[in-house]
């Protein structure tokens, strides 16, 4: 922690650098009183984590820090086409037992009280808890006695979301820990990670329906999702913003969806029904603000090519929906999956 080469990716005068690293050593430092120097620590401890627990892994486990949900995903869709049955394990951990696992596991290898001490403090936040920045790596570390016992098992592991690709239908999971496991075949659909993977004539990655209406529920895009037909709802809280600032976070909503579900063969269908619902909204949003009706705002702004299409001029700017939503055959990189599981899905849909 206090080594100068640490330091040298991040952009921090050398004064700043002196005072993170006085503070780390005499123990003041106190987390969430400055952000920035709160990114580099956490960024440090956990360059420091991976290098020392990076052996200890199985090559099943998929480690939120090197690893994506995405890349899980593949390979779990890989190892369904090459079996007869998959066991489904998600683990759960109360707060007490995961502070328990996660100290053994770093007493084990660690000797440093004060390297201990400083992330006992990120974990007392409640910005950098057990689902802060490094809440995956810490669920990595706590469930490596689990990877133990599935050594001799074909599985993927991302956080506690377990397939174990086995015919062994009888596994004994339960030392010292609490899991709920259900016994498929590949032609029943397996819910992981929010997708559904199952076997036709290839393996399939889905973007399920339940997901998908949980998600308009989300975003509040509709009234009452239980009478059909939907009547979709404008977002009053966005009225006060400028046009294109309120096209940006609308856009961002649907675009964040999109990539995480950019693996699924039905990812197309799915988001131009979702963009359907999002562009309704996004336009009685705005037509409330103006005072208009949707369909003179959406005639106001018209693009010159393109039947039905608008957006919103700023400048030289331009604003406006994203209309493509393709399957992708390699993971998205640069996207914090795990947050999107902990604001997005509800365990029951992982």
């Amino acid at each position: 922690m206090y080594n100068d080469t640490f330091y040298e990716p991040f952009e921090m005068e050398l004064e700043e650098r002196k005072k993170v690293k006085s503070c780390l050593r005499d123990e003041s430092y106190v987390p969430g009183e400055n952000h920035s120097h709160d990114r580099v620590v956490l960024e440090i401890l956990g360059q420091i984590l991976s290098a020392v627990y990076k052996y200890e892994f199985s090559s099943g486990v998929f480690l939120s820090t090197t690893s994506t949900a995405h890349d899980a995903l593949l390979e779990a869709k890989t190892r369904l086409g090459e079996c007869r049955h998959c066991l489904k394990v998600s683990v759960s951990l109360s707060d007490g037992r995961f502070k328990e696992l996660l100290w053994a596991v770093l007493r084990r290898r660690i000797d440093d009280d004060r390297f201990i001490r400083l992330i006992n403090k990120f974990l007392k936040t409640r910005e950098y808890g057990r689902y802060g920045p490094l809440g995956g790596l810490f669920t990595d570390l706590c469930l490596m006695g689990l990877d133990d016992l599935l050594k001799k098992q074909t599985f993927v592991r991302y956080g506690t979301d377990v397939l174990i690709f086995s015919d062994d239908t009888d596994l004994d999971l339960t030392a010292g820990f609490e899991v709920e496991t259900k016994t498929y075949v590949p032609t029943q659909k397996i819910r992981f990670l929010g997708y559904d993977l199952v076997k036709k004539e290839r393996v399939l990655l889905l973007f399920p329906q339940d997901v998908f209406l949980h998600i308009v529920k989300k975003l509040n895009l509709v009234e009452n999702l239980n009478e059909k037909p939907w009547k979709v709802k404008a977002q009053t809280g966005y009225i006060n913003l400028p046009d294109h600032e309120i096209v940006r976070l609308f856009n961002h909503k649907l675009g964040t969806v999109y990539l995480y579900y950019a693996l699924a063969d039905n990812v197309s269908q799915k988001l131009d029904q979702l963009k359907h619902l999002v562009e309704y909204s996004l336009l009685k949003t705005l037509a409330q603000k103006h005072k208009t009706t949707v369909s003179k705002y959406k005639w106001n702004h018209r693009e010159p090519k393109g039947e039905g299409a608008w957006c919103i001029k700023e400048g030289k700017n331009v604003f406006r929906l994203q209309r493509s939503f393709r399957k992708r055959k390699r993971p998205v990189r640069n996207f914090d999956y795990n947050r999107f599981l902990e604001d997005w899905m509800e365990s029951r849909m992982r």
